[in-house]
């Protein structure tokens, strides 16, 4: 326990609350998507939700950092906002 208290890998989440957080991401970050303004353009709204729902693992550290930081890499293509190649 010299990492702060924290046995299991330094998540901040309790253990009976880690699948409503891991869920939470998402929720928050569609959320975000539909919640920004009109104004922007819809590869910008999808760019935010993505930010948020990472931004919500890091901070709660549901999901090793390491996965959270890859997850643009997988899913920008997948939503078409870049190609695999971008």
């Amino acid at each position: 326990m010299s990492d702060g208290g924290h046995e299991d890998g330094g998540t901040i989440v309790p253990p009976r609350f880690r699948l409503a957080t891991l869920a939470a991401g998402p929720a928050l970050g569609a959320a975000a998507a539909w919640i920004a303004p009109e104004s922007l353009s819809n590869d910008a709204r999808l760019t935010l939700g993505l930010a948020a729902l990472m931004a919500s693992w890091w901070i709660t550290g549901v999901i090793n950092l390491a996965v959270t930081a890859l997850l643009p890499v997988l899913l920008l293509p997948l939503l078409g906002v870049r190609t695999f190649g971008e």
